[in-house]
């Protein structure tokens, strides 16, 4: 997965290796950020098996559509924001 922001003299660009959200060794690091954040958040929480699920479909959609555009934000002031798979 990449993340990339453009604007005006700012350029960010971070890759996460999507192997984190499935692989099994780390997938729970995962599952307490999200519930974390969803406390915090959306006063709500995910469980390990619906977890599970999602880092299943993110594994096959990766398969499937190697550069896959999940977000691509463009502001009025010329600001980029693009996740891709």
């Amino acid at each position: 997965m990449k993340i990339r922001v453009k604007s005006e003299g700012v350029n960010i660009f971070i890759p996460i290796p999507t192997s984190l959200f499935y692989s099994p060794i780390t997938r729970p690091i995962g599952l307490k950020m999200m519930n974390k954040w969803l406390r915090e958040n959306m006063e709500k929480e995910i469980d390990k098996k619906d977890f599970k699920k999602m880092a299943e479909a993110l594994k096959l959609m990766k398969k499937k559509y190697k550069k896959l555009d999940l977000i691509e934000v463009y502001s009025a002031e010329g600001d980029i924001v693009k996740i891709t798979l």
